[in-house]
């Protein structure tokens, strides 16, 4: 019983994959970063796993991106 309440709230917590609203699409969707990134962030970004947004942190700022797009939302 223990194990399945743990699978549950991995699911839950378990963060998905959003889907592009221009190719509705998830597998070239990664997220956007704000803040000041520390090394680990910068070697992502590198690799294309993240975009970093900057340090200035607004309320509608999107939170996520399109690599086959281009597009943030």
């Amino acid at each position: 019983m223990l194990y399945i309440q743990y699978l549950r709230v991995k699911l839950i917590l378990m963060p998905r994959k959003k889907r592009c609203p221009v190719c509705n699409k998830t597998d070239q969707v990664i997220p956007i970063i704000y803040g000041f990134p520390d090394e680990s962030l910068f070697i992502k970004a590198d690799k294309g796993e993240v975009i970093l947004g900057g340090c200035v942190i607004v309320e509608n700022n999107p939170e996520w991106y399109c690599k086959r797009d281009d597009k943030r939302f």
